[in-house]
């Protein structure tokens, strides 16, 4: 018997079976070329009040999404957006955010680029702006590359922030990792979750390696 013709993608049935087959492979965290930005993004994922252990290849994704945006296939938002949902669904947090830093020390500002929040299962759009309330923040920030915080609410350096955005979204644990440009801070990629928890080692190197490939794409883009 002949094997079956293939079905053209531009049906509604070719579509369906392309969607069926985006939801298998998404798990793996695998990219198709020419495709709207990574396979995760048509799956819902891992649950995010489970805790796996993190497996996301965020060089291979980083590696993937740069290419896409290169060949005009999405925007650089899109990218992000893509990258966000992936961090949130592998390291099972609530909410994952980019954001862009920007203004002199002691009047920089947090802009947010985009985000994922798997509680809604919704990308995060809305534009949002947080004011620098302490240097040190940034400080540390800047000396380590990255920010644990097991307790928003007991946290002196995230006080303010606590009190206008942190304790009224719930964020009641955070990581971010910052990604640079120059040797000066350029953006942060913030995950919070909204329960107790211990972010484990595995965790705090998978964001790390994230941003750590931001930080060489923006270089490269500067370079260009």
């Amino acid at each position: 018997m002949p094997p079956p013709a293939p079905v053209p993608l531009h049906t509604a049935r070719g579509r369906h079976r392309w969607r069926v087959l985006i939801s298998r492979l998404a798990p793996r965290g695998l990219h198709v070329a020419g495709s709207r930005g990574s396979l995760l993004s048509e799956n819902p994922g891992i649950p995010t009040g489970a805790r796996v252990k993190p497996t996301l290849n965020f060089h291979h994704l980083m590696r993937d999404h740069c290419l896409a945006v290169d060949l005009g296939r999405m925007t650089e938002t899109d990218a992000a957006t893509a990258v966000a949902r992936a961090i949130q669904q592998t390291l099972a947090c609530a909410r994952v955010n980019f954001w862009n830093v920007s203004g002199p020390v002691g009047q920089r500002q947090m802009r947010r680029v985009t985000g994922y929040d798997g509680r809604a299962g919704r990308v995060l759009s809305e534009p949002l702006v947080l004011q620098e309330t302490t240097g040190e923040f940034f400080r540390r920030l800047y000396d380590t590359g990255c920010y644990v915080c097991p307790d928003t609410a007991c946290d002196p350096l995230l006080r303010e922030i606590f009190r206008t955005y942190l304790q009224p979204t719930q964020a009641l644990t955070m990581i971010v990792a910052a990604f640079y440009v120059d040797e000066r801070v350029w953006g942060m990629i913030s995950c919070v979750h909204d329960a107790a928890r211990r972010w484990t080692a595995a965790e705090i190197t998978a964001l790390r390696k994230c941003a750590s490939e931001l930080s060489r794409r923006r270089a490269q883009v500067l370079d260009s």
